[in-house]
């Protein structure tokens, strides 16, 4: 059949009088190849009873294996007729499935899982992860515990959980430990610890040691007891996932070993000993915080700031002014941190403070010092103008305060 002859048998087949979608059910019925189905699809909820009895047995007489992945190619429209109500289609596409997942149809369900359309493609992995069985089934789990989709994988990962052996679930946690996000091997490890907690033990053993946080510390969680678990972070100082988890155990005996690394000529050993020393004692430590914003490595000072926040002083406003440390001035209580960015002529910083206003007053020495920055500063003008305004305002409010 040529093209044109293609789109005019479409064209009847959407043709309002029913006699002519009927003579084009017919002769799609006629067809084979597989570019009929879609339409023979949309005829199956035809309002005439004869074109949609029509349609229905073409699709019946289609279901062999020569037209399975034909039929995998288009499963998103067929399982879409179980939502339909003009009649029960929910045979129809039971015994799809069942064909797909066949010895016969399996191939080309798995096929159709590579090369079928997209949207079909995501209902045959779909079909294939959760309905398969047997070593069949296993096997296709380990591939789509492989795939690129995270939402494929983390499907396989709720049925592996379920369905799988322990030498699986053991190997599969392992694969998915190394691999982000943490979810799926989390998942994998759960159902290990639940359903084998015998096999669990020697992964546990291996992965409270994984770079991967959210992994490191779900075993963390799962390792007994605790105490057997700090004495295997102190053995194997300095490597850094034992110096992080350490922090993440709340060790703070452990401070005099850590504080040592932070000379250590690994960058990321002194990354891990400074992150470990701002989550067990931050403010012991603050002045080493401090330091690590100067430091010439990026991870350094992220782990620096983030350590901080929270435990910023206005006392701390002389260092953080000469780190030139911006981010963390907004830790400086709110007037105060105005003053700081209109010294600076930050401009960003000011307009992203106008739009954060909040409701307490500046004191009288933070007026006076703002005052005499607007009187310096290289702000824009309008910028100047508004927090003239801004603080006229509050000096009112404020003596309006006093008053009452």
């Amino acid at each position: 059949m040529s093209e044109s002859e293609r789109h005019a048998l479409a064209q009847d087949a959407h043709h309002y009088s029913g006699y002519i979608r009927e003579r084009a059910v017919r002769q799609l019925a006629t067809e084979s190849g597989g570019a009929e189905l879609s339409l023979l699809l949309e005829r199956t909820n035809d309002w005439v009873p004869q074109v949609r009895t029509l349609a229905q047995a073409a699709l019946v007489a289609r279901l062999t294996p020569e037209y399975a992945h034909a039929l995998a190619c288009h499963l998103d429209q067929i399982e879409a007729l179980t939502r339909l109500r003009r009649t029960d289609q929910e045979p129809f596409v039971r015994a799809v499935q069942r064909l797909l997942l066949s010895p016969e149809g399996e191939a080309a369900l798995l096929r159709a899982c590579d090369d079928a359309p997209p949207l079909a493609r995501r209902h045959c992995r779909h079909l294939a992860a959760t309905q398969l069985e047997g070593e069949r089934g296993h096997a296709w789990l380990h591939r789509a515990l492989s795939d690129e989709a995270f939402w494929l994988r983390a499907l396989a990962a709720r049925h592996a959980a379920r369905s799988a052996t322990a030498e699986q679930l053991v190997l599969w946690t392992r694969e998915q430990s190394t691999r982000p996000p943490s979810e799926i091997a989390q998942r994998l490890l759960y159902a290990l610890v639940e359903r084998f907690p015998e096999a669990a033990q020697p992964v546990l053993a291996e992965l409270v040691f994984s770079p991967n946080g959210g992994v490191r510390r779900t075993a963390q969680f799962y390792f007994p007891p605790k105490e057997a678990l700090l004495a295997q972070y102190r053995a194997a100082l300095p490597q850094h996932e034992a110096v992080l988890g350490l922090g993440e155990l709340g060790a703070r005996e452990a401070l005099p070993l850590v504080e040592p690394l932070l000379t250590h000529p690994a960058p990321g050993v002194r990354k891990a000993a400074l992150q470990t020393l701002g989550r067990l004692a931050p403010e012991a430590h603050k002045a080493t915080l401090l330091t690590a914003l100067t430091d010439p490595t990026p991870g350094m000072r992220r782990v620096a700031r983030a350590a901080l926040r929270g435990h910023i002083t206005p006392d701390d406003e002389p260092l953080l002014r000469q780190f030139e440390e911006r981010t963390l001035l907004w830790e400086l209580p709110h007037w105060q941190a105005l003053c700081c960015f209109v010294e600076q002529d930050a401009t960003k910083e000011v307009e992203r403070w106008l739009c954060q206003k909040a409701s307490v007053l500046p004191t009288v020495s933070q007026c006076e010092r703002l005052h005499t920055a607007l009187d310096t500063t290289a702000l824009p003008s309008s910028l100047i103008t508004r927090l003239q305004q801004e603080l006229a305002h509050a000096e009112r409010q404020r003596r309006h305060r006093s008053a009452c």
